[in-house]
């Protein structure tokens, strides 16, 4: 979703036609309202929210010791989790200065300022970086796939982590086979759009693949499992409170590499 400037700059796509889309009502406002804000351009979406996942904490609720209800991406840097922590780099990186925004610790606008250009995202991700390095300690693995993830909370001592929801969401529930086919022609694509965009529909996709609905309703037509874990996952106004990624230009992945390169590297 965040990587609109580059498909805009690349002029693969084409625009939707609005007019074919007949349960485009049906998508939750605020998913829809994030995609016209990053992938609509010359009167024209360039992209609908399909499934949605989400980064944050899971925890070997075992073996971590703290107290889940104040868990925070500080709580990744406690003393008593020391040597059992997992994240991906650059997300790593991004939760400090979360952390620290939130903290009032370095201000930020929740990191949306470290995408103005590179002199400001240097200003703010240097110290992050230099903290990360410090604390390289607390890192027992980075993760970069979902089968590392999930042996990292298994089997390689991780008793928290930062992490996609999917992983250790499967790890909760028992999994189900995920299947996907392409469209055979532009009408035909269309059709399986509206389809994706009933409630019913949105359910069976988020029950299969372990993400979440975007779907008005799809909640509500989960199993009893995948309700309770979604409700659980995401408490009270938790959804409105999402840190959706912004689009990123074409500097700032390079430039953020080199950061998760150097933290890696240390």
């Amino acid at each position: 979703m965040n990587l609109a400037p580059q498909y805009k700059d690349l002029a693969v796509l084409a625009p939707y036609d609005m007019s074919k889309l007949k349960n485009i009502g049906n998508v939750i406002p605020s998913m829809l309202g994030s995609a016209k804000e990053l992938w609509e351009w010359e009167s024209g979406l360039y992209w609908l929210p399909h499934v949605w996942g989400s980064e944050a904490i899971s925890y070997r609720t075992d073996l971590y010791k703290g107290d889940p209800k104040q868990l925070s991406y500080g709580s990744l840097w406690d003393e008593g989790v020391k040597g059992h922590v997992q994240g991906r780099p650059h997300s790593y990186l991004l939760s400090i200065g979360l952390w620290w925004d939130a903290s009032g610790k370095m201000p930020s606008n929740r990191m949306l300022d470290g995408y103005k250009d590179e002199e400001t995202f240097k200003k703010l991700w240097d110290p992050i970086l230099a903290f990360a390095i410090e604390h390289k300690a607390w890192v027992k693995q980075f993760w970069d796939s979902a089968d590392n993830t999930k042996s990292g909370l298994m089997e390689n001592d991780v008793w928290i982590g930062l992490t996609w929801d999917g992983p250790p969401i499967s790890l909760k529930k028992e999994g189900k086979p995920v299947n996907y086919t392409a469209a055979k022609n532009v009408d035909q694509a269309y059709e399986f759009i509206n389809f994706l965009q009933t409630p019913e529909s949105s359910a069976q996709l988020a029950e299969g693949s372990g993400y979440n609905p975007v779907i008005t309703g799809a909640d509500a037509l989960l199993s009893d499992m995948a309700k309770k874990v979604f409700q659980e996952a995401f408490p009270g106004d938790a959804l409105k409170k999402l840190w959706p990624w912004p689009a990123e230009p074409t500097w700032y992945a390079e430039i953020r590499s080199q950061y998760a390169d150097k933290f890696k590297a240390a």
